[in-house]
């Protein structure tokens, strides 16, 4: 879900066997960062302050997945869980803000992927917010990071375009991101992830 740019260390849950039953392999990943700016879909989260960013993520060989995911400085904790085989992709995803209940959000969503590319719809499950939509489409040309969306709502304020290129080497990765929000400025991340081995 959120999605930008840490590395994950990896520990196998092993398969065993019991009575002649095999069990799936299971995985869990985490993943730490620290980042200048916190930048989601465009826009800038954590008032363009520095922010610690870590999550918990496991999955299967069915393609079912669950995971956690934290923002110290925007006092948000994301939970989800998805189905994910081959090229397509399909999940839920909640949203915490531990000082403010009125932004707490849900979404269902939907992608697939090719080659290094991916399309996914995300639908709000909130009807206060009306019906909000956001679309995006993220590929890789080497080093180089794209993830281009448009955020869709019944009321006009809430629509928006974004783009934001990235750029990684080794672990450091910099991003800068453009929106068609009336009087919004650019916003510049430089992000650390955390190696695991």
């Amino acid at each position: 879900m959120k999605k930008l740019n840490v590395l994950a260390i990896s520990a196998a849950v092993a398969a065993s066997s019991f009575g002649g039953m095999s069990v799936a392999q299971a995985e869990i990943t985490e993943n730490l960062s620290v980042t200048t700016n916190y930048i989601w879909r465009g826009v800038a989260q954590s008032g363009a302050e520095a922010d610690v960013q870590g999550g918990l993520d496991w999955a299967d060989d069915s393609g079912l997945y669950a995971g956690a995911w934290l923002s110290g400085s925007a006092n948000e904790l994301d939970m989800y869980a998805g189905w994910s085989k081959g090229m397509f992709d399909v999940g839920f995803i909640k949203y915490y803000f531990t000082q403010d209940d009125s932004l707490h959000a849900s979404e269902v969503y939907a992608g697939v992927s090719v080659s290094d590319w991916t399309a996914k719809l995300y639908v709000d499950t909130n009807s206060d917010n009306g019906d909000n939509m956001y679309f995006e489409v993220v590929g890789d040309i080497g080093p180089v990071n794209i993830n281009a969306g448009m955020n869709m709502n019944d009321a006009d304020a809430s629509e928006y375009a974004q783009i934001t290129v990235g750029y990684t080497h080794k672990n450091l990765t910099l991003a800068i991101a453009m929106t068609d929000i009336d009087d919004a400025d650019e916003e510049i991340s430089l992000t650390y992830s955390f190696p695991f081995e």
